[in-house]
């Protein structure tokens, strides 16, 4: 059984069927360690994700809601204190889920997540990490996986390429 864990031993744990389905994937593709950096994230929690992608020069592609919160990051990082910065990062997260908009899909309430577990995987931890995401792609509950590997041709539409994703981004139903 794979050994799966969490780089941060406060993150919302994921669902137990989910978490099954992780550790069956990553036994069949000879992944023996599996590290969820992320799971729900408060918006707090978003804005300093996307605060600390945003500093070390990595802009992940976001829709509407999302862009709005990196063109808060933009108007003020060279002018403000970063805890000034995310906080009105902050306030516009808030500002947009108040319009029913997410800027993520890991920030969410806890009843949604449920349904759908958004997680995020370390690839640098796993020993195939292609091969897992493309067995993962398989899986009927899986809906979704961005990854920044991009020297592999994927078979499945669910797989998508960011190379200034971080982590291997995957949405999987519960």
């Amino acid at each position: 059984m794979a050994n799966i864990t969490y780089n941060n031993p406060s993150a919302f744990a994921i669902n137990d069927t989910v978490k099954d389905l992780i550790s069956r994937v990553a036994d069949a593709t000879k992944n023996p360690d599996v590290v969820i950096t992320s799971t729900l994230r408060t918006p707090e929690a978003q804005a300093k994700a996307m605060a600390d992608n945003l500093y070390a020069g990595k802009r992940i592609r976001y829709r509407a809601p999302g862009a709005a919160v990196t063109k808060v990051f933009d108007d003020n990082c060279k002018k403000m204190a970063r805890s000034e910065v995310e906080k009105l990062m902050v306030a516009e997260i808030e500002r947009q889920a108040a319009m029913g908009q997410r800027v993520s899909l890991h920030c969410t309430t806890e009843e949604l997540y449920r349904q759908c577990n958004i997680i995020d995987l370390s690839i640098t931890r796993m020993k195939n990490p292609r091969d897992f995401t493309n067995a993962l792609a398989n899986e009927e509950k899986c809906r979704k996986i961005i990854t920044p590997l991009s020297d592999v041709k994927y078979a499945s539409a669910k797989v998508s390429v960011d190379a200034n994703e971080p982590a291997l981004h995957v949405e999987i139903m519960a």
